[in-house]
């Protein structure tokens, strides 16, 4: 018998600390019907992919190899796409219920696999996917984006809120940023919001119908959730609308019912691990032109680690990382 040749991954167990995540040598993974291997050159770790590690996304099947994000170039599949660079992001399944991107080597549907705008590099698109994935669908169910419209994005200099606030600004709103502390508003000063708002020392509300002559917001992506999900509700305009995608865990929320029904309001959350690859690969696809255009900006890449260093990796992202954390697994 021929024995399958080997490629190193990360491999969670269950029940095991970040610090005894490692790379380990696994079989390289065979390409299904239908499906494209991908030699990994980057992969974000995303905070969901600490989650699924530690134990904390109930639909993560142990033992598994983490990570939703990647980017690289197709080696097994179909002869005209041998060669070609891809990049895509996961739902339900890259890094829950089938093996993820944290690896040298990667099997993934072949609509998934989307080719790489010549504008990013594998860094950047992989800082990127997951991001405008999330962001897309976040908009799209919170309300239609117009010429003119006051759009609000909390954690706005994060790698969901940048992607928030640049298709917000593709198409033509005015972006009110909400960020936290000095530290992010000085780099948020830097990005092109039509008003910031640090949520440490600022009325949110206040700052909002400032900017908006007293109109609101829109809409609000709400990067953050928790305490912060009722002054968003507060800062919309008559028949605005919310999605929050991200929340800590049993926090107590209070807002104004009557303010809310009387004004009109919408509120949304989104879970993209209800969603799919195959999902992400559209959205991708349909945001190829922006990238292109220089249009949508990457989000922030914080810091870079080889695929032997990934325990370190998830430790910054689990305290908090300033910016996308990317595995290299060819490195």
């Amino acid at each position: 018998m021929t024995q399958r040749v080997a490629a190193r991954a990360l491999m969670a167990m269950p029940d095991a600390p970040l610090d005894e995540l490692r790379a380990v040598e696994v079989p390289r993974p065979v390409a299904g019907p239908g499906e494209l291997l991908v030699e990994v050159h980057a992969a974000a770790v995303t905070r969901s992919d600490v989650l699924s590690v530690i134990g904390l996304m109930p639909m993560t099947v142990f033992p598994r190899v983490p990570g939703r994000d990647f980017a690289g170039h197709v080696i097994e599949g179909p002869e005209e796409l041998i060669g070609t660079r891809v990049w895509g992001a996961g739902g339900r399944e890259l890094g829950f219920t089938s093996d993820g991107s944290h690896a040298q080597v990667l099997a993934v549907p072949a609509d998934a696999a989307v080719p790489l705008p010549g504008s990013l590099s594998f860094d950047d698109a992989a800082a990127s996917a997951s991001a405008y994935f999330t962001a897309h669908e976040a908009i799209a169910r919170a309300g239609e984006i117009g010429e003119g419209c006051a759009v609000l994005v909390t954690g706005a200099v994060g790698a969901v809120g940048t992607a928030a606030s640049s298709l917000a600004r593709q198409r033509g709103a005015r972006v009110i940023g909400a960020v936290r502390g000095p530290d992010e508003v000085k780099l948020a000063d830097t990005l092109g919001f039509h008003a910031v708002a640090d949520t440490e020392r600022d009325d949110l509300a206040a700052v909002v119908r400032a900017a908006t002559g007293g109109h609101g917001a829109d809409i609000a992506v709400d990067t953050v959730g928790g305490l912060l999900l009722a002054p968003v509700l507060h800062c919309l305009a008559v028949a605005g609308g919310a999605c929050v995608i991200s929340s800590a865990p049993a926090t107590p929320i209070g807002f104004d019912a009557l303010e809310f029904y009387r004004n009109d309001l919408r509120l949304t959350g989104l879970n993209t691990g209800r969603l799919d690859c195959r999902r992400a690969g559209e959205v991708l696809r349909s945001l190829a032109p922006g990238f292109e255009s220089g249009s949508l900006l990457v989000p922030r890449i914080a810091s870079r680690y080889r695929l032997a260093d990934a325990a370190a990796a998830y430790r910054e992202v689990q305290a908090g990382a300033a910016g996308r954390v990317l595995l290299l697994p060819q490195a």
